[in-house]
């Protein structure tokens, strides 16, 4: 369980981390623009 936890858990940091490195690339595209 503790395992599936710890799994879990670190795909959801990435794909936040992911989202957030995504929204940084677009808002620059957009200033640059």
């Amino acid at each position: 369980m503790d395992l599936l936890y710890l799994v879990t858990g670190a795909a959801l940091w990435a794909l936040a981390w992911a989202l957030a490195r995504g929204c940084a690339r677009l808002e620059r595209r957009r200033g640059r623009a």
